[in-house]
């Protein structure tokens, strides 16, 4: 769980470069890919090749998606390397984590944009007043992930 907990301040810078930008850096894609580089010796040869291969399932989605224009660049490359992190056992409570995520944020979005609760200028999320940035999502459903992962025994 430790490097997961190390990947949620890279998420989290991340999510307000979407909201900012809409825009997420490839320094932090790839600062979060070799997080996981350097600590996959922890889960072990048989775990790391099945986050592996949930990682490039993940990307082989977002990469339909992007090229569909539903998602985002910067979602689509950093949601597989996201997934590297989750234990293969826990895919489906991750997911359940970034439905959450989707919800919460489109949810929170959708009424500061209502409600011009718009903070200082050059937050694009909220200038533009079009789509979403799933960075955020993304952020909140690993914080959840993380949440929900210490309260299991």
């Amino acid at each position: 769980m430790t490097p997961f907990l190390l990947l949620l301040p890279i998420l989290f810078v991340a999510a307000v470069f979407d909201l900012r930008h809409y825009r997420i850096p490839n320094l932090l894609v790839l600062l979060a890919l070799a997080l996981f580089l350097a600590t996959a010796v922890i889960p072990g040869s048989d775990e790391v090749a099945a986050r592996l291969l949930q990682g490039a399932v993940t990307f082989a989605i977002c990469f339909i998606l992007f090229g569909l224009r539903l998602m985002g660049g910067g979602d689509a490359k950093l949601l597989p390397v996201v997934l590297l992190f989750v234990p293969a056992g826990d895919v489906a409570t991750y997911l359940f984590c970034l439905s959450f995520g989707l919800a919460l944020g489109i949810g929170g979005l959708t009424l500061l944009r209502r409600w011009d609760a718009v903070p200082a200028a050059g937050w694009a999320a909220f200038e533009r007043r079009e789509g979403f940035p799933v960075g955020l999502a993304i952020a909140i459903s690993a914080a959840a992930f993380a949440a929900v992962q210490s309260w299991t025994p």
